[in-house]
């Protein structure tokens, strides 16, 4: 969501039809797939690469949550499942979205936390501002 005009925030709303097809074509059931990104983080804030590093959102971060959030509602989109990576902005930003959303569409639908969505890793480059590294 971040460097993005606010009355594009509902763009971060992706359907993946691609992925869609592969679910589709292995579990013989159509759906959709969508990809929300994360609110500014305290390293977007900071102007640093955070890649694998855990960072909580901004305050910005967290109202862009709930934009997505209301985005939603409006949408009146509704979610059988929700993968989340174990990254802290991830789960912050997906908690405050579903909050705001009211999107499950069963209040017993798990939020399910997984690995294999994550962040590159920026190896020694984590942690160092962005700007200082384009000097280097």
């Amino acid at each position: 969501m971040n460097n993005l005009p606010q009355e594009h925030l509902s763009s971060n709303i992706i359907p993946n039809s691609e992925t869609s097809n592969q679910v589709a074509e292995n579990n013989h059931q159509e759906g959709k797939v969508y990809f929300i990104r994360h609110g500014e983080s305290t390293s977007n804030e900071r102007n640093i690469f955070a890649g694998v590093l855990d960072v909580d959102l901004t305050a910005f971060g967290r109202l862009q949550a709930r934009q997505v959030g209301s985005d939603l509602k409006k949408k009146g989109m509704k979610f059988d499942a929700v993968y989340v990576s174990h990254m802290r902005r991830a789960r912050q930003t997906c908690e405050i979205a579903l909050a705001e959303s009211r999107a499950l569409k069963s209040s017993d639908t798990p939020i399910q936390i997984d690995h294999r969505i994550s962040e590159k890793s920026f190896g020694i480059f984590a942690d160092r501002n962005l700007n200082l590294l384009r000097l280097d």
